[in-house]
């Protein structure tokens, strides 16, 4: 996913009841993230904060930017970490940003040519934004045997935190802008899940191919809000904020339509991004949809403590498997 730069708001948690390792540790963790400003640095360096409490953890911000990465990396190798488990905090594993960064770290042999296609087309200030230098060829220089992990995609926690806030639209009394008056509950109504329909959207990828990919899991996930919630249905789109013009417009035009369709005979529309975090893309979700009624909080992944969870669980089975 190129250029989604996602703020992340994260309540700061902690794990009291198992300090962090005192001894040399079998292994370490590089939490991977997009990187957009100092709130967004400092959110995630909480989630860094709270999976350090167990396992030693690094946070590498930018789009497979090696500079970063070869920090992180060289801070983990300084505590004694001997193995690394590389965690994208990254919505779908289907992304040229990921194919280069197994380059960068040595995991795969050849650069990511949609990647660097992308970033060729970028304004140097925005490089600079997203941690790039952009040498296409940099590559991390390691001691530590690493492993990658997938990103989040559709994993049984974030489900879970899709599914809650799904219910939360759907059981609210009040919903905030743009709620129109029939698709805000008044007080003591109850849910009607068998009217209402669910739509997940992302922000999805420039590529055509990884597009229908990110769509595939989003649906996944989709079946999963569906029977949880027993909503009339629940249905993915992406809006591609990066894409060329009349791909975008494409996007945007199917994300219109579902709601449109989800609000017909007395149904509700409840609009529920799959982003990491606020930060600017949820804006761009409700300017799309503007004019059209449906229920709509903005809430994201985060903040959850089940991200740090699930930084935890990635890095762990990584190494399980080997």
């Amino acid at each position: 996913m190129i250029l989604s730069l996602f703020l992340l708001i994260f309540a700061p948690f902690s794990f009291a009841a198992q300090p962090a390792e005192t001894s040399a540790p079998s292994y370490g963790i590089l939490i991977l993230a997009h990187g957009a400003g100092k709130e967004w640095d400092s959110q995630v360096s909480g989630i860094r904060r709270a999976v350090n409490a167990r396992v030693p953890a690094e946070v590498a911000f930018g789009m497979a930017a090696p500079d970063a990465m070869q920090a992180a990396v060289d801070r983990l190798e300084a505590r004694g970490v001997k193995r690394i488990a590389v965690v994208p905090l990254f919505i779908n594993s289907h992304s040229s940003v990921m194919d280069q960064t197994r380059y960068a770290l040595r995991l795969s042999s050849a650069p990511s040519r949609v990647f660097i296609q992308a970033m060729k087309k970028l304004p140097s200030a925005i490089l600079y934004m997203a941690g790039m230098d952009f040498d296409p060829h940099k590559r991390v220089v390691l001691r530590a045997k690493i492993v990658m992990t997938r990103a989040l995609d559709d994993d049984p926690l974030v489900a879970d935190i899709l599914i809650d806030r799904a219910k939360e639209l759907s059981r609210r009394a009040a919903t905030s802008f743009p709620c129109a008056a029939r698709h805000c509950l008044p007080p003591g109504s109850r849910r009607r899940p068998s009217k209402e329909t669910v739509i997940l959207v992302g922000h999805g990828p420039v590529d055509n191919a990884e597009n229908k990919m990110w769509l595939a899991t989003m649906r996944g996930l989709c079946r999963k809000i569906r029977a949880a919630g027993g909503y009339k249905a629940a249905w993915a789109a992406t809006i591609r904020d990066d894409a060329p013009p009349p791909v975008k417009a494409k996007a945007d035009a199917i994300l219109r339509d579902m709601v449109r369709r989800a609000d017909e005979n007395g149904g509700r529309a409840l609009v529920v991004p799959e982003l990491v975090a606020r930060g600017g893309v949820e804006t761009h979700i409700v300017g799309i949809l503007r004019g059209l009624p449906y229920a709509w909080d903005d809430k994201t992944l985060a903040p959850d403590p089940r991200l740090a969870l699930w930084v935890l669980k990635r890095a762990r089975r990584a190494f399980a498997r080997r």
